[in-house]
């Protein structure tokens, strides 16, 4: 079983869900900002789009300082793009002044981000996480760990 390592050197198994939370486990701000992008929103949407949005704004520094029209522009697929701009440019801006220590008071962070950080970043066990995709990976994690 291969093994993918987060950026607190993190040891976790690959699993086969192909989860957007293990393909940025090195990037906590892109993990946050995929389940930014997956709220609401189909997977094979925030798909068709990730890899240009990180392309375009690879760090945090970088988007809050984006021209919002221009997020909105490439994020337009996912619905929401007015509200889900502003909430990521706030997000960036707010990751990049620092003084939290963990994410939930952040612009756009809920319970499925909460999880995702606690899981991906923090390396945790959660039970009974909010969406149904890691409640599957934590069954399967507890089960090949």
């Amino acid at each position: 079983m291969q093994t993918i390592i987060n950026s607190k050197g993190i040891k976790f198994p690959q699993s086969p869900f192909n989860l957007l939370q293990e393909i940025y486990i090195t990037d906590p701000w892109k993990i946050l900002v995929c389940c930014i992008f997956l709220n609401q929103t189909k997977r094979a949407q925030v798909d068709k789009i990730r890899e240009t949005f990180f392309r375009k704004w690879p760090t945090p520094k970088i988007l809050s300082q984006a021209n919002p029209e221009e997020v909105v522009e490439m994020i337009k697929s996912l619905g929401f793009y007015n509200r889900r701009s502003k909430t990521l440019i706030r997000f960036s801006e707010e990751w990049e002044r620092g003084g939290w220590k963990t994410p939930e008071k952040l612009p756009g962070i809920g319970r499925y981000a909460m999880d995702s950080w606690k899981i991906f970043v923090e390396g945790k066990l959660v039970k009974d996480p909010s969406d149904h995709i890691l409640n599957d990976y934590m069954e399967w994690r507890t089960n090949h760990h």
